[in-house]
């Protein structure tokens, strides 16, 4: 029986539903056919700038910190050990950030703060520059919110969720996207500086500020779930780790296929770019290379590349 004084119960069961709807959502879609259409369509250019050494410090900072996350699953098969998902997020998010820096050192993009590489990613989800199965997001203003990619649906409890169902999918989804865009919104907004008529700074905004600081902040995506865990995990508030319905194995193994699609994504963006030789002398590099990047790298070149 639920104690009923836990106030986690909710947030640990949100949090296993939503991490699981992701999972499923992208699993059911055709990844290897829209991963193929975007590095076939996508006309990323091999930066001017382009520095195979510091390209390579990302890929293996990134790749390392995937390893450790792998190496974790043992952790996960006590239920008594929920708590070591504190630090799988922060792993999850990290390895991806710096995947993604290297594909934009790659590309030439100049972005490398957490805010601003989430705000690109954002920018080229939006100009179709990601697969589908990964460019749901949500966008606008507190008062004009919307969600792009997935739908949101009536239901009778919000930690409803049906496996089976796409839309109960789509719905925890969009759940998950619309607390995290509010939550960001207002922290965003304290880095505003919009001014009445009378020259004093604004506390209640309207509308219009409201979409001002939306523009600031850019779409809320994949990559913006991630670091709001791995923010919550690091600084905030713990408790929701102890609560008994939080299935932490649940969550780790959707983390894993999470970071391992988004890594793919990225990874094939920079073999895209770099082409197969000079792709493959960065794996080669690496000391003691674990087997899921050599494993990616044969997939990539005989399932993606044309």
């Amino acid at each position: 029986m639920a104690d009923l004084e836990d106030t986690n119960i909710f947030p640990a069961k949100m949090m296993t539903v939503q991490f699981r709807a992701l999972k499923d959502y992208i699993s059911r879609r055709n990844i290897e056919t829209d991963l193929r259409q975007s590095m076939q369509t996508c006309s990323f250019r091999q930066s001017s700038r382009y520095n195979r050494n510091e390209v390579e410090k990302w890929l293996t900072n990134g790749w390392n910190t995937e390893k450790i996350l792998i190496a974790s699953e043992h952790f996960f098969n006590d239920p008594e050990n929920t708590y070591a998902i504190q630090w799988v997020f922060p792993q999850a998010y990290y390895s991806c950030f710096c995947i993604t820096l290297a594909f934009f050192k790659t590309a030439g993009y100049t972005e490398n703060k957490h805010s601003s590489v989430i705000k690109k990613i954002g920018c080229l989800i939006k100009e179709g520059k990601y697969p589908n199965f990964i460019s749901f997001y949500a966008d606008g203003g507190i008062y004009q919110l919307s969600l792009i990619g997935v739908n949101r649906s009536p239901v009778e409890s919000t930690v409803q969720y049906n496996p089976d169902d796409e839309s109960s999918m789509q719905n925890q989804i969009s759940q998950f996207l619309n607390a995290t865009r509010k939550r960001d919104l207002k922290r965003k907004k304290k880095d505003m500086r919009i001014k009445t008529k009378q020259g004093n700074r604004k506390k209640s905004f309207n509308r219009q500020d409201w979409e001002k600081v939306s523009e600031k902040l850019g779409t809320t995506n994949i990559l913006s779930l991630l670091y709001r865990k791995r923010i919550k995990f690091n600084y905030d508030d713990i408790e929701t780790v102890f609560s008994r319905d939080l299935d932490a194995h649940a969550i780790y193994q959707s983390l894993l296929f999470l970071v391992s699609q988004i890594n793919l994504i990225h990874e094939s963006y920079i073999f895209n770019i770099l082409e197969e030789t000079e792709y493959n002398n960065i794996i080669v590099s690496q000391a003691n290379c674990p087997e899921f990047i050599n494993e990616r790298f044969e997939k990539i070149k005989n399932d993606f590349v044309s």
